[in-house]
């Protein structure tokens, strides 16, 4: 057993490395230094190096070094801990991207023995160094009976004569302490102790269980299919093993098995359920979203077990953006296109200083990696223009992960932002039922989805995604024919254009250089082409009409023509037809007039209102407008929703005043305004089986959808 340091050594070795690290974040604003490569030599072809050796921010290639802990590790921006080489000598070791276990300040004690390959010593402060190491596989955390740990170091006496089962014993011991790694040591020793044929298949289900726990379900399943002839416990959890990695055809043939074999085992069954539930979903798209919203707002981490839904989508190259998805055969809007379970996904409070979301996600993306290579080809197919890693995947029969390959990767392709709970975002999209307080969304999060990460970007874009959990969902936003590329939005770069925003500077923000583009889509070209005297007015002018609606919903008087003429000025600022290029800063105000028209029970004005919103947003709807047959009843009037334009979360009450509206002066056409209400939310929301009851609240409110808060 290590001596440990003194307590008050020990406080000031760990206060540097706390102001080490508030310096490193507070210059940089990143976990990564400058990005250097991993080690990809054999173990056997280093040479030893001991701390007195070491230069400063040099990576010393084809060496390695043995360290010992002195303190347990701490958490700051990484893992910390003292250590000290062979002779004596004392530094800090400080660990990025390491599995859980060791983040969690468990996986590393007093004592414990490692092995850093091409060690670098960093030093972000004058006087403060620490052995850093980014990538995980360069470090080696040592049993105590390895032969690279001296004698007097290990903390235990190991017994040459130990026989296998002894082994297996002490792996029991060590799992049952929740202890995968010590046990994963144990079990693989054991099996290196020339255990008998029946011996061997107990250790290696052994194993295989503490592979299933730590995670490592591709080492559970060699274990598992080296088995000969499978018994009860080897189906069931090679069945897990296949569940974990989503290949749930697989895991259900397993089951089969199982089940036909060993009828009893009531927790196969359920977990048979469980499997074919999963396949069916990612065979038919249909997922329980209902119950999904639900579970979300009670599980913490919003973490859910449902399959990855490929739809009528491919992945193809395209002529100027790389790879990109397209469609495979006609869709409608609102269709279903992909439902995908994130690869890695985290979520932390606002307040969870110095953890970062994005910090965290390299790391559960590196960790995943490290214990499951065959998910590695998928990942690094990723766009990473500028980083280019080693093409080296194993070195000493463990994969190697390229921490710096995948951060260039998570920030090319991963998704972050803030999580409110659906019902906090309906109460700040459709206003308050004066029940349930809105408040500000406390949870942040961050995740790679690699699927929808191929879609590229385009300001008008013709698909929406949103996510429930850890489940992102992509709809169309418009009808698309088979051989369509999808488009999506990276981020809103035309809030300048809208308006109603008064934070947004008059700068387009049309250069995408984060992610190497530039974007050309219709709205970008038209921002460029229009005068600049016309963007200045038509924001100017688009404050006014703000700070007017913002009044007349307060207060909700009779309609005046002030709005109506603020917004037929703006309207003046385009020169193309709203056909052609969508108007964005009409997105608000049309619907707002709509929705006063038909509180003043004026359904006549409200439809027009409501029409003109549509067709500000690049809508053509027909069967919408006044005269309606049969009396004014709208009887055998169609609404058609002719060519679809922006989709925005607004458009839903849009369509539900014009619902309300045709109750009073074409009774027909309520329902179908109504259906394409409902098909809006389905493309913004990602599903339309809470619709009902999230306008439900409203129906004991004097007129509906329509009453003024409050």
């Amino acid at each position: 057993m290590a001596t440990p340091l003194p307590e008050a050594l020990e406080a000031r070795y760990l206060h540097d490395y706390k102001l080490m690290f508030e310096f490193a974040q507070s210059h940089k604003g990143e976990a990564l230094p400058p990005a250097y490569a991993l080690c990809t030599t054999p173990f056997e072809h280093l040479t030893k190096i001991k701390i007195d050796n070491l230069k400063v921010e040099a990576h010393h290639r084809g060496r390695y070094i043995l360290l010992r802990t002195l303190t347990p590790t701490a958490l700051v921006a990484a893992v910390g801990a003292v250590v000290e080489d062979e002779v004596g000598n004392v530094l800090m070791l400080q660990l990025h991207n390491q599995e859980s276990g060791v983040v969690d300040g468990a996986g590393l004690s007093v004592g414990q023995v490692l092995v850093v390959v091409e060690p670098y010593l960093h030093v972000p402060i004058d006087g403060h160094g620490a052995i850093r190491v980014d990538h995980p596989s360069d470090l080696r955390v040592l049993a105590d009976w390895d032969i690279t740990v001296p004698v007097q170091w290990r903390r235990q006496v190991v017994e040459s004569e130990l026989h296998a089962m002894q082994w297996k014993a002490k792996g029991n011991e060590a799992f049952n302490a929740l202890d995968s790694r010590f046990a994963i040591d144990c079990y693989t020793q054991a099996l290196s102790s020339s255990p008998s044929a029946d011996e061997a298949l107990t250790i290696k289900l052994n194993r295989a269980l503490a592979f299933l726990r730590s995670h490592q379900f591709d080492a559970a399943l060699r274990d598992l299919e080296a088995i000969p002839q499978p018994s009860e416990k080897a189906l069931f959890r090679k069945a897990q093993a296949l569940y974990h990695l989503q290949r749930f055809a697989e895991s259900c043939e397993v089951h089969r098995v199982l089940a036909k074999a060993f009828p009893g085992n009531t927790l196969a069954q359920s977990e048979f359920a469980r499997a074919k539930a999963r396949l069916a979903e990612q065979q038919t798209g249909v997922f329980p979203f209902k119950e999904m919203q639900r579970e979300v707002t009670r599980r913490s981490p919003l973490l859910l077990d449902h399959a990855t839904y490929v739809g009528p989508v491919a992945v193809r190259p395209t002529p100027s953006a790389g790879m990109g998805l397209f469609t495979t055969r006609p869709v409608k809007a609102g269709d279903l296109l992909i439902c995908e379970k994130a690869f890695a996904c985290t979520y932390m409070g606002v307040d969870d200083f110095p953890k970062s979301t994005q910090i965290e996600l390299l790391r559960l993306m590196a960790q995943k990696l490290l214990k499951n290579s065959s998910l590695i080809p998928g990942i690094i197919a990723l766009h990473h223009v500028g980083y280019e890693g080693d093409d080296v995947r194993e070195v000493d029969n463990t994969p190697v992960v390229d921490s710096f390959l995948l951060e260039r990767i998570r920030a090319l392709n991963a998704f972050g932002g803030s999580h409110p709970s659906r019902r906090e975002m309906l109460l700040e999209t459709w206003g308050s039922d004066g029940r349930v307080p809105a408040k500000t969304p406390d949870v942040i999060f961050a995740a790679l989805w690699p699927l929808v990460s191929r879609i590229n970007h385009s300001c008008h874009s013709n698909a929406v995604h949103t996510h429930i959990g850890d489940m992102m969902i992509v709809r169309a936003a418009r009808d698309l024919p088979a051989d369509m590329e999808v488009t999506a939005m990276y981020r809103s770069v035309h809030r300048d254009v809208d308006c109603l925003d008064p934070d947004i500077n008059s700068t387009p923000a049309l250069n995408f250089g984060h992610w190497g583009f530039r974007c050309t889509c219709i709205l970008c070209n038209d921002h460029e082409a229009s005068p600049a005297g016309n963007l200045s007015r038509r924001r100017e002018l688009g404050l006014q009409l703000g700070f007017v609606l913002g009044t007349l919903a307060d207060r909700v008087p009779n309609p005046t023509k002030l709005e109506e003429r603020l917004i037929n000025k703006i309207a003046s600022t385009y020169v193309r037809p709203a056909a052609e290029v969508p108007r964005l800063a009409l997105e608000k105000g049309y619907p707002l007039l709509a929705r006063l028209w038909a509180r003043q029970n004026n359904p006549r004005r409200a439809i027009e209102c409501a029409v003109k919103g549509f067709e500000a947003l690049g809508y053509v709807v027909e069967g919408a407008l006044p005269p309606y047959p049969s009396g004014g009843g709208g009887g055998g009037r169609r609404l058609r929703v002719k060519k679809w334009g922006v989709v925005t979360e607004g458009l839903v009450g849009c369509w539900m005043t014009l619902a309300h509206s045709y109750r009073k002066v074409a009774p027909a056409l309520a329902p179908q305004a109504q259906e394409f209400a409902k098909v809006t939310y389905r493309i913004v929301v990602g599903e339309d089986e809470t619709f009902a009851e999230t306008f439900a609240w409203r129906a004991d409110l004097p007129v509906g959808f329509l009453s003024p808060e409050r």
